[in-house]
């Protein structure tokens, strides 16, 4: 069912923006495996060219325009169906400028992934993350339900930590 939907996501963004997709991919609960529909969103990050100057809302629009059309899917219907209410789809749109300056949203990207789409912008800043974590001796500590990063262990007062 979720699988479906963001098939059909995926390939609107497309027919929607063309070349100018670089990236779509899922993370949060869905990429852990540990969704619990009706109540968990789906977390979408989406890596647009041309959006450098868009503000938060008017990119958001331009994504609004692309879930109207999922409404209207055998996929929607279904996940609705089945879930009791519409697929809530929580989308952070990037530039690739935006992308490889390595918000921290990306960390948790690092290990649960779903690439839905790419031209390669986003497994290529993926992995230079992973071995900037690697060269740090970061790691991700978790406990029950919740996480949290520990950067650089060995980590002096007054130390920047780049990304």
């Amino acid at each position: 069912m979720i699988q479906d939907l963001l098939n059909r996501y995926a390939e609107l963004l497309k027919e929607f923006f063309g070349e100018r997709l670089l990236s779509a991919a899922v993370f949060g609960s869905v990429a852990r495996g540990t969704a619990k529909f009706p109540q968990s969103d789906i977390d979408v990050l989406t890596v647009l060219e041309g959006i450098e100057k868009l503000s938060l809302g008017e990119r958001l629009k331009l994504t609004g325009k692309v879930e109207e059309e999922l409404s209207k899917t055998r996929a929607y219907k279904e996940f609705k169906d089945v879930s009791g209410r519409r697929p809530h789809i929580q989308e952070i749109i990037f530039s690739p400028e935006e992308l490889r300056a390595h918000p921290p949203i990306l960390l948790d990207m690092t290990s649960d992934v779903i690439i839905l789409h790419d031209t390669g912008i986003l497994r290529q800043e993926l992995d230079k993350l992973k071995k900037r974590l690697q060269e740090l001796g970061a790691r991700r500590v978790v406990r029950g339900d919740s996480w949290f990063w520990i950067l650089k262990p060995d980590l002096k007062p007054g130390e920047i930590v780049e990304l």
